[in-house]
């Protein structure tokens, strides 16, 4: 770990390869006791993917109560919202709030839709259509990361934005097919 440290330092991409990334959070941690700075940046990335992640726990339990199709709908729904406030404008408040509901909403539609791979598959396959699934969603998510500045650059905010409601709109109809196909099979 040093090593890579000091490589950083000696390319000049990092000045202080422990930085404190959260001053009132490292105040608490030290009146607590802990004073092993090297873990501060580790205890803050763990800290913050539980919060984002905590939710799951309960998703799971809403997709077994509502459904895998009913909560990638109500994911939809959320995310459709984001979309919605992202596009009313540029301000703090419209970038916090459509953040925080594109989360909400990635996150039932990823539960949802997780769930609604593993169900469509025999057991035997699960393990390797859910290893597809992954990594599908790892390379959309790259292409996307990597496209982005074009995108924005080019087409502006509004429309960068706007462009999700197809996207979305295809996932409504997959998941409408889906849920009809299944339950033509469980009626036959």
């Amino acid at each position: 770990r040093r090593v890579l440290f000091r490589s950083l330092q000696e390319q000049g991409k990092a000045k202080n390869p422990w930085p404190n990334v959260d001053a009132h959070s490292g105040v608490l941690l030290v009146h607590y006791g802990l004073k092993e700075y090297d873990f501060y940046t580790v205890l803050f990335g763990v800290s913050r993917a539980m919060g984002v992640l905590a939710r799951s726990l309960l998703l799971g339990k809403m997709v077994d109560r509502f459904g895998a199709a009913a909560m990638v709908f109500a994911g939809t729904a959320v995310f459709v919202l984001s979309v919605v406030l992202a596009s009313a404008g540029t301000e703090l408040g419209h970038f916090l709030s459509s953040s925080f509901l594109l989360g909400v909403g990635w996150n039932f539609m990823y539960v949802a839709g997780t769930t609604l791979i593993a169900r469509s598959h025999r057991p035997s396959e699960r393990g390797k259509a859910q290893g597809a699934a992954e990594l599908g969603i790892a390379i959309i998510a790259a292409i996307a990361a990597f496209s982005s500045g074009g995108l924005l650059t080019f087409f502006g905010w509004t429309a960068v934005n706007i462009g999700a409601l197809p996207l979305l709109m295809a996932v409504v109809l997959v998941t409408l097919w889906y849920s009809t196909r299944d339950r033509q099979s469980v009626a036959a």
